[in-house]
């Protein structure tokens, strides 16, 4: 059985939810400390990874979306 906080947020959403947590964090530390190029490259590219998968998401709940205006007015 699933407690309510699982109902409202499935696992995918929660992924979302790190994966958001993760950008914010490197913005963080990439502004603030410097970091050598490698290590900045890589966090370029997984900052890359991570909005590919943002996209994603929202095409798929985009074609889901039953009032599209509406979807883009909310999101």
């Amino acid at each position: 059985m699933k407690n309510k906080f699982e109902e409202k947020l499935p696992l995918f959403q929660i992924v979302i939810v790190v994966l958001s947590l993760y950008i914010l964090i490197s913005l963080i530390i990439s502004s603030f400390v410097r970091l050598e190029p490698e290590i900045q490259k890589l966090l370029q590219d997984i900052d890359n990874f991570i909005c590919i998968i943002f996209l994603i998401d929202f095409f798929i709940r985009f074609k889901q979306a039953k009032n599209k205006v509406k979807f883009m007015k909310w999101g």
